[in-house]
C-alpha cells in the first residue's frame, strides 16, 4: 500500500509541476518572403540559369527558394532556407547518387577567411571541385561547413534563420 501511495504522489506532483511550470516559448515560423538573389559572387557577376525538371521537383516542397547561377566558369547553387529541414544535405551525396566517384571531403579557408567543405568528384573522365557552406543571413560569422551540424544547430537553437546554403561547382584542375 505504501508503494501505491508513493506512485500516486509522484504522479500527482508531476501533473502539478507541469501545470505550474513556466510556459514554453512558441516556435515562430519565419514568414517566407521573396529572397533577392545577389548580383555577384566572389566579385564576379551571377547569371541565373533556368531550373531543370529535377530542380523544380526538389524546390516544390523546399522551405525557401532554390536557384542556380553561372559565375565565370563555375556553377553556383544558392538555397535560401527558412527553417531546419532534412532537404539540405551534402552535395557529395547528390554526386554519389548520380554515379560520381567522391574524393576526400576536406575543410578549407578561402582568402576572405570563409570556411568551406570541398571535394573532387569525377565520372567518365570529367572532374569537378565542389565546395559548400551554409551561412546565417545577416550574420556571416555564423557558418557551417556541413549540413548535419547546421541542421542540428537550426533545430535546437532558439534563434532561427533564414540561412543561405552555397554550393560551388568548378572544373577541376591540378594545381
Amino acid at each position: 500500500m505504501n508503494l501505491t501511495l508513493i506512485i500516486f504522489t509522484l504522479g500527482l506532483s508531476c501533473g502539478i509541476w507541469q501545470w505550474l511550470s513556466p510556459p514554453k516559448p512558441i516556435f515562430k515560423k519565419p514568414q517566407l518572403t521573396h529572397y533577392q538573389w545577389p548580383d555577384c559572387f566572389e566579385g564576379q557577376p551571377l547569371t541565373m540559369l533556368p531550373m531543370t525538371v529535377v530542380e523544380h521537383q526538389f524546390a516544390k516542397d523546399f522551405p525557401g527558394q532554390v536557384a542556380s547561377f553561372r559565375c565565370d566558369d563555375q556553377q553556383v547553387i544558392l538555397r535560401y532556407i527558412t527553417r531546419a529541414t532534412r532537404k539540405v544535405h551534402p552535395a557529395a551525396d547528390c554526386f554519389r547518387a548520380s554515379g560520381y566517384h567522391i574524393g576526400d571531403v576536406k575543410i578549407h579557408t578561402d582568402p576572405n577567411q570563409a570556411h568551406w567543405s570541398g571535394c573532387q568528384v569525377s565520372r567518365a573522365g570529367k572532374s569537378f571541385f565542389v565546395r559548400e557552406r551554409i551561412v546565417k543571413i545577416g550574420c556571416l560569422s555564423n557558418e557551417w561547413t556541413d549540413a548535419s551540424s547546421w541542421y542540428w544547430h537550426a533545430l535546437t537553437h532558439s534563434e532561427q534563420g533564414p540561412w543561405l546554403a552555397i554550393t560551388v561547382i568548378s572544373q577541376f584542375t591540378d594545381v
